[in-house]
C-alpha cells in the first residue's frame, strides 16, 4: 500500500477540503477514497469536496506498512 497526497486543483472555499492523505494500493484507488471514509460516487455532487477525480492533483508521498486498508488518514479542512 502506498500514501499519496490529494490536492484539488479547482477553485475551493471555505468549508471545503482542500487536500487529504490516503492509503491505497494505486491512484485510481487513491481518488476515490473521501476525506470523511465514505464510498465515493462520482454521478453526484459531494459536498465540501470535488465533483470529479479529474479536479485532483495525486501525489505519491510514501509506502505505508504492511496490514493497513485503505482509508483517507489526514484531511485538511477549511472552516469558514
Amino acid at each position: 500500500m502506498n500514501i499519496y497526497r490529494l490536492t484539488r486543483n479547482d477553485r475551493w472555499s471555505y468549508d471545503d477540503y482542500d487536500s487529504i492523505i490516503v492509503i491505497a494500493k494505486d491512484e485510481k484507488a487513491a481518488v476515490n477514497i473521501s476525506p470523511d471514509n465514505k464510498p465515493v460516487n462520482w454521478s453526484k455532487p459531494r459536498p465540501c469536496w470535488v465533483d470529479s477525480p479529474i479536479l485532483l492533483d495525486v501525489e505519491l508521498i510514501g509506502t505505508a506498512k504492511e496490514g493497513v486498508v485503505e482509508c483517507c488518514i489526514l484531511a485538511s479542512f477549511n472552516a469558514g
